[in-house]
């Protein structure tokens, strides 16, 4: 079902012409995902198309750090139960042990506390599933509260998505974060795919959760992300053509509506699927 077009207004002042461009990419993909046109209101209250460009990510080099004596994490997803974030983090730290402090952002009441601790946090890392292209919005609440300050800072994207490139407009963006952070950025870790995780058997859990661990670690003892480690988990960047050839038919025979069926069931909404209850007033 195609949504309504969506318009966008943002202050630009303070911004440079990349970030802002950056910002227009990141909501144009957000009217994208609802396959909407997109405009934004310009300064002179005209309505702009805005176009698909390729993410200006790849703008800023990468550091290598010494070895981290201890990776804050902040665990960035929404979910208070069946979280993939949680699920990884919670294996990560089973294997560093207290080289690492995971601290859950959806535990608001400890925002003020974090915040002040930042300043003085040496190294830490942002890792969160992506939500229609972007971040979920507590993360973006939180890093407003930021300020400036020296040390690293890394970000780890996992989405459902199996294409990584619907991660690359937030990674241009967090890219132009750390500099606005005054941080050394040392990368941006994407894996797609990882939706599924919660359905997998144990086994395959493992397996899929292993690299992301693997990445992590890495950055601990070595001060830097494996690039070896970072191609691999981002496969694949893009369908082929006969992948795609294939997604085009699965809806014809049902199988890629296997989990979307499987969650409607499981909210009793199933039956109500193609209800139109505005159009009944």
């Amino acid at each position: 079902m195609k949504y309504p077009d969506l318009v966008f207004c943002f202050d630009k002042v303070g911004l440079k012409n990349q970030e802002e461009q950056i910002v227009e990419d990141y909501l144009y993909r957000v009217a994208y995902q609802f396959k909407s046109k997109a405009y934004r209101i310009d300064d002179r209250l005209q309505l702009v198309h805005l176009q698909s460009r390729k993410a200006k990510r790849l703008s800023v080099d990468t550091v290598s750090v010494e070895p981290i004596d201890k990776l804050v994490i902040y665990n960035g997803s929404p979910r208070k139960s069946g979280s993939n974030s949680a699920m990884i983090l919670k294996k990560v730290t089973e294997v560093l042990g207290n080289r690492v402090e995971v601290r859950d952002l959806k535990e608001r009441d400890k925002w003020d506390m974090w915040t002040e601790a930042f300043e003085s946090d040496k190294h830490v890392m942002f890792f969160m599933p992506l939500y229609v292209h972007a971040m979920p919005s507590h993360v973006m609440k939180f890093i407003e509260k930021l300020k400036p300050s020296q040390g690293s800072i890394s970000y780890f994207v996992q989405s459902g998505f199996p294409e990584s490139s619907h991660s690359h407009y937030l990674e241009a963006y967090f890219e132009q974060l750390a500099l606005r952070l005054t941080r050394a950025y040392i990368g941006t870790a994407i894996k797609g795919g990882v939706e599924s995780l919660q359905y997998r058997p144990t086994i395959a859990q493992e397996k899929m959760i292993k690299p992301m661990v693997d990445t992590i670690v890495n950055l601990v003892n070595e001060g830097s992300f494996n690039p070896v480690h970072i191609q691999q988990l981002a496969k694949p960047i893009c369908f082929s053509k006969g992948t795609l050839f294939l997604f085009n038919i699965f809806p014809i025979i049902g199988l890629i509506n296997f989990f979307w069926d499987k969650q409607l069931k499981g909210n009793n909404a199933y039956e109500k699927r193609f209800d139109c209850p505005y159009l009944e007033a």
